[in-house]
């Protein structure tokens, strides 16, 4: 029997229709019959279903003009799709019509998005069938077959179903449409036609949020690119190699692939960015990790560039590139962004240039020197040049213009194209940190950058010094250290062309000479020595590789003895700091080209060298000269931030290169002393925003550096001697008033050469007038509120003039008020001993009426703010009391006092005259006990008014740094702080304030470098106290109770680390100096080296003192945890081991790997730690030791030995590190007592200290704290110290071998120049050392030693000098004899330079008598030289200096 539907599945049974309506009633009944399940073609039950389906396909039906009938026949087609399977019933040209009706459906699914309107259901259906039965393979099996419309048909099909999803549609509607194009995707084989592809890539590089037609981006993500997105994900294996290789083909402009693709060049950038978030496999698949990164990176900037709407997202992406753990990305992603920026900067986000600003500081020297040129280039073309231009343009513009454009008060508006720029000066300013011991190229390039490229020379004058003042204004508003690093780096060039001038003028020198004799020699070999130094230390050779010094010392040989005199001509031009830019561009241009015949190396070092030295475009005199200017027509039109800010600047150049003052006939400082005498003249309003401003103070500190030059030249036309007076007396700050007597002080002047008695007179005639107002009875009374002011200058007074001060020493008037001014300041304002006022009445009659007290009105105050300012002038004027005590004290000559005499002695005789020693121990003892109560004053009127910590942190600030001060090792005063004093110091270096420990840790520092009023080796009892500068837990700002309650201080307590290593190292050289010395005294002079003076300079002995130190700290602790406790004692001793770590990484790192002090320091803590106790001085006062029992004290000197101990040998890396040290150590007799009973030291043998050393690396591990102790991070500055020492197992030393070292340091071998601080440590040479400069040194000192055979001049002690004489006379032929053939090899053999390993090979050849013998006929012949190359420095710096 017949199915019921047999007749309808038949082309006749359509045919029979005469309407429309029939005939879509009939195609329903035809489409609901095929969906039966049952239907089989090709069979007898369905004859008609070839029939029918023929009859479907014609135009008739498929072209019908009504869209029900056009639907309907597209769902039978369907169907019929479904049945034949996969063979359809019709020829490749009607299945491309059907395709094109059904596609023509699928569309109106577009329109269609709830089931509720009309045909959704069927036109979903159509979708349906599509995804389920993936009818749409048959075109690509057609397209298999080489027919071209049915790749169209494929096309525009894909085309319709990525483009009929809509955000109302059901979830079915995107899964559907996303299976029936991957189900096309998926049936080709490898390639895929590419305008299928560019179906998908199109959709994708609209991305997700494409904006609207109004421009507003939608809310949700775009459904087409979401089903795109899907198709890719879904068959991405499939897709991968196609659409990596059409993106290659975009961007490699591959013909291949351009003539076929739709996708145009500006459309790939956006296709590559999506790609890489939907499937960032493709894009590796063909191109390879790194290079799809570079590629990547290009493909993102070129969006920036092309596609606004993606430029958040692009960003994102860079700033990720950007950190990228392989440099070659993080460069590339540089470069394109730079050179981005620099064609529009408004295209680049801030984030992603100030993400390229970190790059300056990568690790990478190519990338942070790339990422500080592009940064310049960009701020000059798009911010500076454009900020400028309206200055540029007229050299004689308004000041208005000026300050507008000096303060930056034309906003930089989001219009503009010089935007978010103004930042980058910082970054590269913070780039000057950069030293040439890490990276020189690095360096220059930054230079280069400061001095050319942020303001270009082709900017006028003008415009340069508004583009400073507009740089400076933004670095000096932030808290980074940019402004900091300018500073350091003016200072530097400040320094090297001090250098270069000093070279220049000593090689002038030695041609005044004729060649090779003596006296050319000598000033010869100096020069080549201060140009050796300025190439070290200022402008290195880039080249680098195992001949590297070898190079460096046969250019600079050509070069210092070069007969063009233009070349030296050239360099000394740019020595002076008050060259033009057209002097620079003379000598970057002639002096490469006149050394070229000397190699590439030695031209490129030239130019460096230039570079270095010169002043470039930005801060040079003509614009500091400008600044001035600017300065004083700023304060006539009431631009008081302004004026403010250029005076700023000028203080910068003043303070770097005061020597500006002189330039041009002292222009720039006549103009300065105008605009000071308008600044005093003001009044009102004016006044107000002037002090409010702080004008005048900072024109005072100018006028006080530029003063020395200015009055040299002979140009100053300006005499504001009335006005500094009246600052002095009546209405200045303690600060202006100190400035003022600077001023006053260097345009006095004295002729040089002047006697004494001239020079006493002429300062006399000078100050007198000035003392004797400052010291009126009014002004030098406590009731003054002014008093500060007066003792301020009088402190400078004391400091510039010391013989007006004391009026010479005759004991006249002048000589009474300044003795009365240092007792007023001791006696009534520290102590208050005296009344109100110490001057009596003779001295109120003389004061005139010009001179008479100042009426000034005093506001009306509340009972409170008299209290606070009654406090406030309370702290003040002991303040400067101490100032004044110092000054005085500092500026009294060096201190002789009989060898006989004690110290009590000294401190209970002759205090009524303040010149002599009681008064100094007086001055100390006051400070001291300052210190140690807190910073509460002696005096009960004070005492009371200052107990707020504020006021007691400033009061102790001021004693802690003037005791540092006065124990200067050139005064020899340091002798007054005994052994309670020297812990008593200590307290105020690890204060719980930040300004009081940052203060004395900075002056210390300033005691190791020998920099500043410090210039003579320090005593190790202060190189010592480098163990208190350690920060401890924590960030800066936080009090660490393991640190004694110490506040940490950040980079400064780094840097006191550098500071000890700089005066270890120069300590060592000392030492070479002086055993030369005593060596040529023979054994004598070689045994009381060994005996006296070696345990006073070698920087090793500190550890003792350290040692001592430490052990009377409370907080050190008296046992050590076991490891495994975690307690506070625990945290002490981890502080305890970083304590230690401060002095000994300084003494062991510094002699690099072949530091060979290391047993010497391990035996000092086993001695110390199980023969001897700590000596405890009596105290009264709050001190740490001050409770402390006996027995608690030798279990933290036991803890401090062992702590000590565990830190040196993790110092141990080699075999010869652990050569036990065979000489005698001497432990000083007043720090330590030996124990009774103790016997001999056992030395420990190399086994043992292998064996404890592997323990110690052990434990230790559970106490570091994992510091990274890299040199050259940070700055801050450190102190000296004296040593009173016994020697082990031996009787203790004289008490007079502290004078006798110190007059050896102070001899003119041991004497060395002030040092300049390297943050980064690089090796200070010695001057016997090595190269062809030094050993033509030598050659020329062993000439003038033939020649002169005077013995050297050494400070020794009578009896060492009269042994020295009788047994050398006596045995003088048996001397001779003994010098063996393998003595005098030795001697020759002998290294020029004896550090501290040469010392422990002596004593290791068999003692130190020994070695005195062996070494007696070297070191006289070392001897002359010694002698003749003293001299010639000597001689040589006194022709420099005429």
């Amino acid at each position: 029997m017949a199915p019921k539907v047999a007749p309808t599945l038949s082309a006749a049974f359509l045919e029979a229709a005469s309407t429309k309506n029939e005939l879509v009633k009939k195609l329903r009944s035809v489409h609901a019959a095929l969906s039966e399940d049952d239907v089989e073609p090709n069979s007898a039950s369905y004859p008609g279903l070839d029939s029918l389906s023929a009859y479907l396909v014609s135009p008739k039906l498929l072209s019908h003009k009504d869209k029900e009938v056009r639907l309907y026949t597209s769902l039978c087609c369907m169907e019929i799709f479904y049945l034949y399977a996969p063979e359809p019933p019709w020829d490749a040209g009607e299945i491309i019509r059907v395709f094109e009706q059904i596609i023509s459906q699928l569309s109106n699914l577009a329109h269609c998005h709830s089931s509720t309107q009309a045909n959704y259901a069927m036109y979903f259906h159509i979708l349906s069938q599509l995804a389920t039965v993936k009818i749409g393979v048959v075109l690509v099996e057609l397209n298999r077959q080489g027919d071209a419309q049915a790749l169209e048909q494929l096309a525009s099909l894909c085309r319709t179903l990525l483009g009929l999803v809509h955000a109302d549609h059901p979830q079915e509607v995107m899964t559907n449409a996303v299976a029936a194009i991957a189900a096309c995707v998926d049936e080709f084989d490898a390639t895929i036609p590419t305008p299928l592809l560019d179906e998908l890539l199109l959709c994708v590089a609209r991305g997700p949020n494409p904006a609207s037609a109004d421009g507003e981006a939608p809310a949700a993500a775009s459904p087409s690119y979401m089903c795109a997105f899907n198709v890719i994900k879904r068959s991405e294996d499939r897709l991968s190699t196609p659409l990596a290789a059409l993106v290659n083909g975009l961007l490699n402009n591959d013909t291949r692939y351009t003539s076929e693709t739709q996708i145009g060049q500006d459309a790939v950038w956006g296709i590559v960015f999506e790609l890489h978030r939907i499937a960032p496999s493709m894009l590796t698949t063909v191109i390879g990790n790194v290079a799809s990164a570079l590629q990547m990176a290009r493909c993102l900037v070129k969006i920036l560039e092309n596609k606004p709407e993606l430029r958040e997202l692009a960003t994102a992406s860079l700033i990720t590139l950007l950190n990228d753990p392989v440099s070659d990305i993080r460069i590339e992603v540089v470069h394109n962004v730079c050179d981005l920026a620099s064609e529009d900067p408004s295209r680049v986000s801030e984030e992603l240039l100030r993400e390229v600003g970190n790059r300056v500081a990568s690790k990478s020297k190519t990338e942070r020197k790339d990422a500080a040129t592009g940064l310049a280039q960009i701020y000059q073309t798009h911010y500076s040049k454009p900020k400028l231009a309206q200055v540029n343009g007229d050299e004689d513009c308004d000041i208005d213009t000026i300050v507008v454009t000096a303060l930056n008060l034309e906003v930089d508006g989001a219009n503009n194209s010089h935007a978010s720029l103004a930042w980058i000066p910082e970054v590269l300013f913070k780039a000057l940190s950069v030293k040439d011991e890490t990276d020189t190229d690095m360096r220059s390039r930054v230079i280069q950058i400061v001095d050319d490229v942020l303001l270009p020379k082709s900017l006028s004058t003008t415009a340069r010094a508004a583009g400073v003042s507009m740089i400076v204004s933004m670095i000096d508003d932030t808290d980074s250290n940019a402004y900091k690093w300018l500073g350091a780096f003016l200072g530097e060039r400040a320094k090297a062309q001090k250098q270069l001038k000093l070279y220049l003028d000593t090689r002038e020198f030695s041609r005044t000479h004729q060649a090779g004799t003596t006296e050319y020699l000598k000033a010869n070999a100096e020069a080549e020595a201060h140009l050796e130094k300025l190439v070290n230390e200022f402008a290195p050779f880039a080249f680098a590789g195992a001949n590297e010094a070898s190079k460096k010392t046969e250019i600079l040989s050509k070069l210092h003895n070069h007969k063009d005199n233009h070349i030296f001509k050239l360099l000394a031009s740019v020595a002076d700091c008050t060259h033009s830019i057209s002097a620079r561009a003379r000598a970057l241009e002639d002096l490469p080209k006149r050394v070229t015949h000397l190699g590439a190396n030695a031209s490129a070092w030239m130019k460096t060298l230039v570079r270095r030295c010169s002043m470039g475009a930005a801060f040079n005199f003509d614009t500091i000269n400008h600044c001035a200017m600017f300065a004083q027509e700023s304060a006539r039109e009431d631009e008081w931030p302004a004026c403010a800010l250029f005076l700023e600047i000028v203080k910068l150049g003043a303070t770097a290169f005061p020597e500006m003052g002189g330039g041009n006939d002292a222009e720039c400082f006549n103009t300065l002393t105008e605009f000071f005498g308008e600044c005093r003249n003001l009044t009102g309003k004016s006044k107000k925003d002037a002090d409010a401003n702080g004008i005048t103070t900072v024109l005072s500190n100018i006028l006080a550096l530029f003063a020395p030059a200015a009055s040299s030249s002979g140009g100053t036309s300006n005499d504001p001697e009335e006005q500094l007076l009246r600052m002095c007396v009546k209405d200045g700050s303690p600060e202006q008033a100190r400035d003022a007597v600077f001023v006053m002080a260097a345009m006095v002047g004295t002729t040089k050469g002047e006697g004494k008695a001239a020079k006493t007179l002429t300062e006399q005639e000078a100050f007198s007038p000035l003392l004797k107002q400052l010291t009126a009875p009014h002004r030098l009374s406590i009731e003054n509120p002014r008093c500060v002011s007066v003792l301020s200058a009088l402190a400078a007074l004391a400091e510039v003039a010391p013989v007006a001060f004391e009026g010479g020493g005759g004991g006249g008037e002048e000589s009474t008020k300044g003795v009365k001014a240092v007792r007023f300041a001791l006696e009534s304002v520290i102590l208050g001993k005296r009344g109100a006022s110490i001057l009596g009445k003779s001295d109120a009659m003389e004061v005139s009426d010009d001179e008479s007290a100042d009426d000034e009105e005093k506001p009306k105050m509340s009972a409170a703010a008299k209290t606070k300012a009654a406090q406030e002038l309370a702290t003040s004027r002991a303040v400067a009391a101490i100032e004044l005590l110092v000054a005085h004290i500092g500026s009294l000559p060096a201190l002789k006092v009989p060898r006989t005499t004690s110290l009590k002695a000294l401190r209970e005789n002759g205090d009524s005259d303040i010149s002599s020693p009681a008064h100094t121990g007086i001055v100390f003892d006051t400070l001291l006990r300052i210190v140690e109560d807190s910073g509460m004053l002696p005096n009960t009127r004070d005492r009371k008014l200052c107990t707020d910590a504020k006021s007691k942190a400033a009061i102790r600030k001021a004693a802690g740094v003037g005791l540092i001060q006065l124990c200067n090792s050139s005064s020899k005063r340091d002798q007054f702080l005994d052994i309670r004093g020297w812990h008593i110091l200590a307290q105020v270096l690890s204060d719980s304030d930040a300004g009081v420990r940052g203060a004395t840790v900075e002056e210390l520092s300033l005691m190791l470098n020998a920099q500043k009023r410090y210039t003579m080796a320090p005593s190790l009892r202060f190189l010592a106290l480098a163990t208190m500068c350690a920060d401890g837990e924590g960030v800066p700002g936080n009090v660490s109770n393991s640190n004694g309650g110490a506040v940490n201080i950040g980079k400064m307590s780094g840097a006191i680390r550098n500071a000890a290593t700089e005066c270890v190292k120069n300590l060592r050289i000392t030492c070479e100096k002086v055993v030369i010395q005593c060596k040529a005294q023979g054994p004598a002079g070689e045994a009381h080296y060994e005996n006296s003076i070696k345990p006073m300079l070698m920087p090793e002995y500190a550890l003792s003192f350290a040692v001592h130190l430490l052990a009377l700290r409370k907080e050190t602790p008296v046992t050590k945890k076991a490891s495994g406790d975690k307690g506070e004692i625990d945290g002490a001793y981890k502080q305890l081991h970083k304590r230690l770590r401060w002095l000994l990484e300084p003494l062991v790192m510094s002699l690099g790997e072949q530091a060979r002090n290391i047993s010497f320091l391990v035996r000092i803590t086993e001695q110390i730690g199980s023969s001897f106790e700590a000596n405890v001085p009596a105290t009264d006062g709050d001190a740490d030791f001050a409770s402390m029992d006996k027995a608690e004290v030798e279990q933290r000197l036991v803890v401090v030995c062992q702590a000590a101990r565990e830190v040196i040998l993790k110092f141990i890396k080699t075999d010869d590190h652990l050569a036990p040290y065979p000489g005698h150590i001497q432990i000083p007799s007043d720090f330590f007592l030996q124990k009774k009973g103790a016997g001999k030291f056992k030395k420990m043998g190399k086994a043992e200290l292998a064996k404890e050393r592997k323990m110690a690396n052990e434990e230790a591990d559970l106490y570091e704290d994992g510091d990274d102790f890299a040199y050259g991070d940070d700055d801050v500055d450190m102190e000296p110290s004296r040593h009173e020492e016994s020697r082990d197992e031996m009787p203790p030393l004289p008490d007079d071998s502290r004078e006798q070292a110190a007059d050896l340091i102070a001899s003119p071998i041991g004497k060395k120049p002030p040092r300049k601080t390297n943050w980064n440590l690089s090796p200070i040479g010695s001057p016997l050392k090595g190269g062809k400069i030094n050993e033509k040194r030598r050659q020329s000192q062993a000439i003038m030693g033939a020649r002169k055979t005077e013995p050297v001049a050494i400070k020794v002690n009578r009896s060492l000098s009269q042994s020295t004489a009788s047994a050398a006379s006596p045995k003088k032929a048996a001397g001779n004899k003994r010098k063996s053939a393998a003595a005098e090899k030795k001697a020759k053999a002998q290294d020029e330079s004896l550090d501290f390993g040469d010392m422990m090979d002596q004593e290791n050849a068999g003692g130190a008598q020994a070695n005195s013998k062996k070494a007696k006929g070297g070191a006289k012949a070392k001897a002359a030289p010694a002698k003749g190359g003293s001299k010639a420095k000597a001689k040589g710096r006194k022709a420099t200096k005429a």
